[in-house]
């Protein structure tokens, strides 16, 4: 193993190293290293069987998705490998991105780069929201806090909107207060977003990730 550094090169490898220590330095590296693909490596160390690097993985991958730029997706978006990747993050993200601009050829400006800013949310969203309502039943309050102060700012993928809904409601009445505070901001932050989502489809916009825009809040979102 190399000499640790913030970088993507350093952490994706550590973050499968038997050493619990050196899975731990692999989340920092991964979180401080501004590289979209840090995604993937962090999402699975959600699963690790230490509470504690599952915790510090949602913790960086909070910190991680804040500082990752529209200019991430344009990067791996003109990288050749990534652009043919059947499988991964970045293969998936190189395809919302070109999916989102084919659906969309004339928008240019502030509402193409709102289009692709969105579809880049939702893509991260759909690798790792599944994971976190998951990790809001952890056994271990620092994970369940963790998780859901996460879900707060993420975008939430179609298929996963209402299980993420039941999630959260059910984490407000978590034993643990700072867990069930946590939740219910989250849900806040969720009625905001469908919003945002509703305010999209009345605009006429479509992100490829979703097959149907909400024009309406939904029957099960009660707030």
């Amino acid at each position: 193993m190399t000499n640790y550094e913030d970088t993507y090169q350093y952490g994706e490898p550590a973050s499968t190293s038997p050493n619990v220590d050196t899975r731990f330095l692999a989340c920092r590296a991964l979180g401080n290293s501004k590289d979209v693909r840090s995604i993937e490596p962090l999402a699975r160390m959600m699963d690790d069987p230490e509470a504690h690097i599952r915790a510090e993985a949602i913790s960086w991958f909070t910190s991680l998705q804040s500082t990752v730029s529209l200019g991430d997706a344009w990067t791996y978006m003109n990288d050749r490998n990534a652009a043919n990747s059947p499988a991964g993050f970045n293969g998936v993200l190189y395809t919302a991105i070109k999916q989102a601009f084919d659906q969309h050829p004339d928008a240019f400006g502030m509402k193409l780069e709102w289009i692709a800013a969105a579809t880049l949310r939702e893509t991260i969203g759909a690798s790792v929201v599944p994971i976190l309502t998951r990790r809001l039943n952890d056994e271990d309050e620092r994970v369940r806090k963790e998780a859901a102060y996460a879900l707060c700012w993420v975008s939430i993928p179609e298929d996963h909107e209402q299980q993420t809904y039941s999630a959260l409601a059910e984490a407000r009445r978590d034993t643990v207060t700072a867990v069930s505070s946590q939740a219910v901001v989250a849900l806040r932050y969720m009625n905001g977003r469908m919003t945002n989502l509703i305010a999209m489809a009345r605009a006429g916009i479509q992100l490829p990730n979703r097959r149907v825009m909400p024009t309406a809040m939904p029957a099960w979102f009660r707030g």
